[in-house]
């Protein structure tokens, strides 16, 4: 939904749902993340697979999503103190 909202609509004609992002969903996926991957976590401490007995497509998916988003924690997470003021040193 994010991915939507913050990529997607500003590349879309606006008859097909295109436009400015709307932020109340953007919130709400952001906070609905830590849930889910919450539940992910459960699952993986749970089973030897996130779908099932075997390893399925869900499986897969949900490691590309997880690799991605180590990627991105590692370039977009908590801010140094010396990111916060600048580079003015």
């Amino acid at each position: 939904m994010a991915v939507t909202e913050k990529i997607y609509k500003r590349f879309m004609p606006t008859n097909r749902g295109g436009g400015a992002p709307d932020m109340e969903a953007i919130r709400a996926a952001r906070s609905n993340v830590r849930y889910h991957l919450r539940y992910i976590g459960h699952l993986i401490g749970s089973r030897n697979w996130l779908a099932g007995e075997r390893l399925t497509f869900a499986d897969l998916a949900a490691a590309a999503i997880c690799r991605a988003l180590t990627i991105w924690a590692m370039f977009h997470g908590p801010k140094t103190k010396r990111r916060r003021i600048g580079t003015r040193g």
